[in-house]
């Protein structure tokens, strides 16, 4: 069993997907696997799942029809066996230490979830903007009880957790 699944919902990234898929196969913590769930795309995302799938063994594809980014979701969480697992979205990229940091965490501390700041890259804009952006401020170094506590959900940025 590895110790981190990690789910890559896909569709019609192509422009991004080949940078995400390297932030997420150069982990410093290389226990994981690797499930993209290709999303009924029309572009050549499955061209590029393909050739990263020959690459590395950790990368299962699930090709689906198109129904829904939540449903690509749910069915890469059917599928995972990892002991913890995070998401990844195909038009995202991670930090190379981030699963090892949040997986060490998460077994020190015997945690249901984990989850981290991000930054917030704006390419589109003139100054090709990267912002800080606080996981939840208030929430820092605690343990909290989801039925104690109605503030554990507010702004959710999936790719910043292990669950």
């Amino acid at each position: 069993m590895p110790k981190v699944s990690i789910i890559v919902p896909v569709y019609n990234t192509e422009k991004y997907l080949a940078q995400c898929l390297d932030s997420i196969i150069n982990q410093s913590l290389k226990d994981i696997e690797i499930l993209c769930v290709d999303d009924g795309s029309t572009d050549s995302s499955p061209e590029i799942l393909k050739e990263y799938a020959k690459k590395d063994s950790r990368i299962r594809i699930i090709q689906k029809p198109n129904a829904g980014y939540g449903n690509s979701m749910n069915l890469g969480i059917k599928e995972l066996t990892g002991e913890y697992f995070g998401l990844v979205d195909s038009d995202d990229c991670i930090a190379s230490n981030m699963y090892e940091v949040l997986y060490k965490e998460a077994t020190t501390h015997d945690l249901d979830f984990v989850r981290s700041d991000h930054y917030r890259w704006y390419p589109e804009r003139d100054s090709k903007k990267l912002i800080y952006c606080y996981a939840t401020s208030g929430l820092y170094n605690v343990v909290k009880r989801p039925m104690d506590s109605d503030d554990l959900f507010v702004r959710v940025v999936t790719c910043t957790g292990l669950y």
